[in-house]
This record gives structure tokens, sequence and C-alpha cells, in this order.
């Protein structure tokens, strides 16, 4: 009898350290093929320091945000655009700052470079971004490398 019960202890203890660590792996982050560099660093947009609108002024040794990993990566249905969901942790982060720069602009740097200008027009709560083919198809191609998902032909 008390073997039959360390068994049955034995047994549920393991199918108890295999679910938790499902439950890892399932909520795991997804890191670019250079993890050293971070995906995007997000930063509010200032307005430029001459009389010309054209430009747009932000300190780039000051990101808002600076985004590492994804929680999820997917292509769209045309297979050229991109949508991104951001780790609970980054969702929360975005959505403060989406909220701070309500009717502002938010700009995406990555790889050292100027990829996108998000003008903000509501808060996004639920850490998803969708970069559109033709129209965002500097940053879908740039996350689509980041990721190594399918190439375009």
């Amino acid at each position: 009898m008390l073997l039959n019960f360390m068994n049955t202890r034995i047994v549920g203890l393991a199918l108890a350290g295999i679910y938790i660590l499902s439950m890892n792996l399932l909520a795991a982050d997804i890191m670019p093929a250079d993890v050293k560099t971070p995906l995007f660093r997000i930063f509010a947009a200032g307005p430029g320091k001459t009389a010309d609108t054209q430009h747009i002024n932000f300190d780039n040794k000051r990101p808002l945000l600076v985004i590492k990993g994804v929680s999820d990566v997917r292509l769209d249905r045309e297979r050229k655009g991109v949508l991104i969901t951001l780790t609970r942790e980054d969702t929360k982060k975005f959505a403060q700052l989406t909220r701070e720069y309500k009717q502002g602009i938010l700009l995406l740097e990555g790889g050292g470079r100027l990829l996108e200008a998000l003008q903000i027009s509501s808060p996004i709560e639920n850490g998803v971004i969708e970069f559109k083919y033709p129209d965002d198809a500097e940053v879908a191609t740039y996350v689509r490398k980041r990721f190594r998902l399918a190439e375009f032909k």
C-alpha cells in the first residue's frame, strides 16, 4: 500500500514538473537571430530645430523602450507583411507610452536606422503591432530578416 502511494506521488510530481516546464516554454520570448542587438528602440518624436516641418528631432541616446524579443511573430496572408506581439512586460510599457503620447509620434529605430514613425491615434493596449506591405515595407523587411522569416522572391 505504501509503495503504491509513493509511485502515485512520484508520477504526480513528474507530471506537474512536465506541465510547469511546458508552460515556461510556451511563454518563452522569441528572440531575433542576433540577440546582441535590440529588435527596436522606441523614441518620442519632437519638433525639428528648424522651421522646416519635414524634420523630426529625437534623442537617440535615451530610448523610451527597448524591445529585445517578442512573444509572437507571424507573416501576414500575403507572406510579406509582419505581425508581432510584444512580451507581457513590453506590452504594459508600450501601452503606457501610447497613452502618454496619444496624438503624438513614436519612432521605431532598428539596426541603427529610423524604420517607422507611428502616429498614435489611440492607445495600443494588446501589444500587437502590424507592419503591412508595401506601406511599411522597410520595417516589415527588417523584422523578417531579424527573425529569418520567409524571404522575398
